[in-house]
């Protein structure tokens, strides 16, 4: 988890919901590698007043994989950007913890995705490295971190894909990409939308009338 580069692949693609607004984020996936965009690879991030859900669609060697949620609850308080220097700063109130786990086939094409709501930790053993989670859905910036756990190894398969060192050793685990959703502002509520709209409707009607006079 390097301090992130400046030229992330991200946008925001739309907002709409009852409450306040669903934003939908879109981002390159990210070879530890190197830092480079990995082939034919996306992830999207669907940030909703009480939660997040992501799904990341890449391209892996075949294995067992998890992908964890690294927040930054408290972005502005990072150093130069939020990486793994900042981890440890207090005033960011980071968390690393497990979100979803898979087996990649000789496909080599790997799907995840998960959810989380705000305050919520899974509770399997080894699934928290450490942090209380995400306190705010819209202002926490997330990345997402695919780490892989070598070969399938029989008997030990779920221990791979759901806890941060399953089946190392013998296989050796390590992160191998990431993608990044900075925080984005609140939208507004669909009341406080509809009401500028029937208020834009009703100024064009009395603008209307003057003109017809």
């Amino acid at each position: 988890m390097n301090k992130l580069i400046g030229v992330l692949g991200i946008s925001i693609l739309c907002c709409s919901s009852p409450a306040y607004g669903a934003v939908l984020q879109r981002s390159d996936v990210f070879s530890f590698d190197n830092s480079l965009p990995v082939e034919n690879a996306t992830a999207t991030l669907e940030r909703r007043e009480d939660s997040v859900e992501f799904s990341l669609n890449t391209t892996l060697d075949s294995g067992a994989y998890t992908v964890w949620w690294v927040i930054f609850n408290n972005p502005e308080s990072c150093v130069g950007g939020c990486g793994v220097d900042d981890l440890g700063i207090l005033e960011v109130n980071a968390s690393a913890f497990w979100a979803t786990g898979a087996v990649v086939e000789n496909d080599n094409l790997g799907s995840f995705n998960a959810q989380l709501g705000e305050n919520q930790l899974p509770t399997g053993e080894d699934q928290v490295l450490f942090g209380e989670g995400l306190t705010d859905s819209f202002e926490a910036e997330i990345h997402l971190i695919a780490r892989t756990h070598g070969e399938v190894i029989p008997g030990v398969v779920q221990q791979q894909i759901t806890t941060f060192n399953g089946g190392c050793p013998p296989n050796t685990c390590e992160d191998v990409q990431f993608a990044v959703f900075p925080a984005v502002s609140v939208p507004e509520s669909s009341s406080k939308l509809g009401l500028l709209a029937l208020g834009g409707l009703g100024i064009a009607s009395v603008l209307k009338r003057k003109l017809n006079k």
